[in-house]
């Protein structure tokens, strides 16, 4: 039961959200009012962890905070969606793509 509740959850989440995103984009709807709430507060802690990280010397100093959350997030979703229902291969690139916009240097989950 759990690695098939994983499986469809890894495979549908990103998918999901993307759609609400896009379905509800410019329209005063009470859903796609929540999804840009969920986003919005999703972006402003990826933001916060970034700077944090940065100030504790975690990660490398690299472009400005907010930015680097947008493209953290918008890299996971892509490599998210793209690799649904590819275990482990699904982790060892999202894992990558985190990496990489970090600046943090990668190592292979799967080795």
């Amino acid at each position: 039961m759990d690695e098939t509740w994983n499986a469809e959850v890894r495979r549908d989440v990103a998918r999901v959200l993307m759609t609400l995103r896009v379905e509800f984009a410019e329209q005063n709807h009470p859903g796609g009012r929540a999804i840009a709430d969920i986003t919005h507060r999703l972006h402003e802690e990826c933001t916060a962890w970034i700077t944090e990280a940065r100030a504790s010397g975690a990660i490398p100093p690299g472009p400005p905070p907010r930015q680097t959350a947008l493209a953290l997030l918008g890299a996971l979703e892509g490599v998210v969606i793209a690799f649904a229902g590819q275990a482990p291969y699904d982790t060892e690139f999202a894992d990558r793509a985190v990496r990489g916009v970090l600046g943090v240097p990668t190592t292979s989950i799967l080795a």
